[in-house]
């Protein structure tokens, strides 16, 4: 943690968030010889413990805070219902990365030109192409499995396009996993282990949904940001959050923050936003408010064209009882593009939660209040799927992760509502609806009989992979960003997160 004496230096590069796109590129900019500085709006103390008590109002969001987690609410609202949830994100030191289930798997080819992998693209903005190809990906695929040690099998359907190296041994597959492997080979289906980023520790429980206690997962934190401290004299600022740019002739001199209800201004060379897809396009919106001639959202794209993944659950009941406590370790694309049309990519979900988190959004819905006389009803269901489902031994869950298009409809601002910090507007189209139910249909055809189909695809308290909402292009007038990250009118910012995403593929980011 640096002192607030340090507000008047001039830093070489401040970041904004210290998740997966921040913690990364701040750690090679680190090492690299530059001066940076990490901005991080949640609890930057591992294990979760506060040096200093923050003014919360309430017990629950301090909890939140100290387990890495979001603790403000969204106002969500769609064609039909509105919303007020905590959404399941990470806020802290390593971001969402903190709690991941460690899957890191490469985008495919086809993703880097999206639209023509999908039957109906009417009313969305899913581009050709992006402004990169996956050829020029590669080079950085390579250097970030070996940073994080990311360790799996190869894809047997993607050896032409494959230059993966596993980075340790996989976990050997427990019986019922293997059971399952087996059964999708011999179905003429091609899985693999899936790539996961953590070492092999003793009796490691391998989390996800929550922190790790025991050092074994590989997030952002503990491959990038604290290297980046105690080996490379990079510094960090926590419980800050960042709130706009002071921009002066297309450059951004200094970023606003809120300390501890303080408010701080920050110098800098350079200035990287890697908030999150929700966050990032709040801070550039307030900064673009303050100019006269918006120079950030000149598209019009800012905050708009927001995704996340369409999840589907199968329960698959095993005749081994091994399940196992692993989170992950098979991972297919036998779907991810099927009969000329884009689904996704098939995983296990493993035995640990976010099964549990998983189960209480899929029926908590806004239209289930405890005041409602159907609430009964609701606890009745949910005590059936946890017992029956979830809480089977035998049972494998599998997930389907679907890409789901991008439409201006679909979009995140800031909100008035005094209940809610961000508001967050969200309807799954009709066609990617008719691709969900498309999938199903082909993998159940695939898995014994008695599976069971939990479809979260419109749930949405399920913010999968939230991506989109600052994309990257080659065109100043359909994109907030430039190729290479940096806003199209600005200087000196860069935009790191998913938000640069111009679609969302069908797996893991």
């Amino acid at each position: 943690m640096i002192s607030v004496s340090h507000k008047n230096k001039t830093w070489d590069i401040v970041i904004v968030g210290t998740g997966m796109g921040g913690g990364t590129l701040g750690y090679e900019l680190a090492r690299s010889g530059y001066e940076v500085l990490f901005i991080e709006k949640g609890n930057v103390e591992r294990p979760c413990r506060l040096t200093h008590e923050r003014p919360h109002t309430n017990t629950k969001e301090k909890s939140l805070f100290l387990q890495g987690r979001h603790w403000e609410n969204i106002f969500f609202s769609d064609k039909v219902s509105t919303d007020i949830f905590v959404p399941h994100l990470g806020s802290g030191i390593g971001g969402s990365s903190a709690l991941y289930g460690m899957a890191l798997e490469r985008f495919l080819p086809s993703d880097f030109t999206p639209k023509k992998n999908f039957l109906n693209t009417r009313l969305s903005t899913i581009p050709e192409e992006w402004p990169i190809t996956y050829d020029e990906m590669v080079p950085w695929y390579l250097k970030a499995e070996k940073l994080y040690g990311v360790r799996g099998t190869s894809d047997p359907i993607q050896k032409t396009y494959s230059s993966f190296t596993s980075h340790g041994e996989p976990e050997p597959l427990s019986k019922a996993n293997k059971w399952l492997f087996d059964h999708l080979t011999m179905n003429r289906l091609n899985p693999y282990q899936i790539h996961l980023a953590y070492d092999n520790i003793s009796n490691c429980p391998q989390c996800q949904d929550h922190l790790c206690k025991f050092g074994c997962k590989n997030d952002a934190a503990k491959v990038c940001i604290k290297p980046a401290i105690n080996n490379y004299s990079a510094e960090i600022i926590g419980r800050c959050e960042g709130k706009h740019l002071g921009i002066e002739n297309n450059k951004a001199k200094r970023l606003i923050c809120n300390l501890d209800g303080k408010t701080i201004s920050i110098k800098a060379k350079l200035f990287v936003v890697a908030c999150g897809a929700l966050e990032t396009p709040i801070l550039l919106h307030n900064t673009d408010c303050l100019l006269k001639n918006t120079p950030i959202n000149n598209s019009g794209m800012l905050g708009k064209n927001l995704m996340r993944h369409l999840i589907v659950l199968f329960s698959v009941n095993s005749p081994e009882s091994d399940v196992g406590s692993q989170v992950k370790q098979i991972s297919l694309n036998d779907f991810y593009t099927f009969e000329g049309e884009r689904y996704g990519n098939l995983q296990s979900l493993g035995s640990h939660p976010p099964i549990s988190q998983i189960a209480h959004l899929g029926f908590n819905r806004s239209f289930l209040k405890n005041n409602n006389p159907l609430i009964f009803l609701n606890q009745i269901v949910q005590y059936g799927f946890n017992k029956y489902i979830l809480g089977n031994n035998n049972s494998l869950i599998l997930a389907a992760i679907i890409e789901d298009q991008p439409y201006l409809y679909n979009s995140v601002s800031s909100t008035k509502n005094n209940k809610a910090r961000w508001k967050l507007n969200y309807s799954v189209s009709k066609a990617d609806n008719t691709r969900v139910q498309r999938m199903i249909y082909q993998v159940k055809k695939t898995l014994p009989h008695n599976t069971q189909v939990i479809d979260f695809s419109n749930n949405h308290r399920m913010l999968a992979h939230i991506c989109g909402t600052c994309r990257f292009g080659k065109d100043s007038e359909t994109s907030i960003l430039n190729k290479n990250n940096r806003i199209h009118n600005l200087d000196n910012v860069f935009v790191v997160d998913s938000s640069f995403f111009p679609s969302s593929s069908g797996t893991n980011p």
